[in-house]
C-alpha cells in the first residue's frame, strides 16, 4: 500500500479503507497534530523574540525547535573554554583507548547530552549538497569511504563548533564560516 497518512491523497484512501487499525491509528495523528500546533507556535515565538536562539537559527538546518533545544541545554555557550568541550559536553567526541605510545579512537562517546547530539544529528540530514554551502561541501567530502551515519555525525559535531564560535563572536551563520573555523 503507497498511502501516506500525512498527506490528503492517503487520509482520503485510509478513511475510505477496510483498515480499522490504518484508521485509529490516523485519527491518533491528527489529534496529535493538534495537540502540537500551539506548542509549535510558542517555540516558534520564543525563538524570534531570543536574540541566541535566533543567532543559531541562521545556520542551514535548524529550525526553531531545534535551536532552543540546543540553547535549553547549553545554555551560556561562554561556561564552555572552547569548542571542543562543548562537542564533549555533547557526546560528540570520538572515544579513545591509549596503549604504550598507541592511540586508537572509536565510537562517539554519547555522553552528555542526548538532546543536543540528536537534533544536530537531525540538523545535520537535512544539509543537503543541492545548498551552496561549505556544511554540504563538507558532507559530501566526507562521503568517501564513510557510511552515512558516521557522515552525519561528523558533520554534527563540526556545526556544533560552529555554533559555538557563532554565538561567542554574536555572528550570524555565513556559507564560509565553516571555512575559518574548522578544519
Amino acid at each position: 500500500m503507497s498511502t501516506h497518512p500525512l498527506y490528503q491523497q492517503g487520509q482520503r484512501e485510509i478513511a475510505e479503507g477496510t483498515d480499522e487499525e490504518l484508521k485509529r491509528s490516523s485519527l491518533v495523528l491528527r489529534d496529535l497534530g493538534l495537540f502540537l500546533a500551539p506548542l509549535d507556535q510558542k517555540i516558534e515565538m520564543l525563538a524570534r523574540t531570543n536574540p541566541t536562539i535566533a543567532l543559531i537559527m541562521t545556520m542551514p538546518g535548524i529550525g526553531p525547535v531545534t535551536a532552543t533545544t540546543i540553547y535549553a541545554e547549553v545554555g551560556d555557550f561562554g561556561r564552555f573554554p572552547s569548542p571542543q568541550h562543548l562537542a564533549s559536553f555533547a557526546g560528540l567526541v570520538p572515544s579513545q583507548r591509549s596503549s604504550g605510545g598507541s592511540e586508537h579512537f572509536g565510537h562517539i562517546t554519547k555522553t552528555g547530552s542526548k538532546y543536543i547530539r540528536h537534533v544536530l544529528v537531525e540538523a545535520a540530514f537535512r544539509i543537503r549538497s543541492t545548498t551552496d554551502d561549505s556544511l554540504a561541501e563538507f558532507r559530501e567530502r566526507l562521503k568517501n569511504g564513510r557510511n552515512a551515519q558516521s557522515v552525519r555525525v561528523a558533520l554534527a559535531h563540526k556545526m556544533l563548533t560552529i555554533l559555538w564560535y557563532m554565538v561567542k563572536n554574536n555572528t550570524p551563520y555565513q556559507p564560509d564560516f565553516s571555512l575559518r573555523t574548522v578544519k
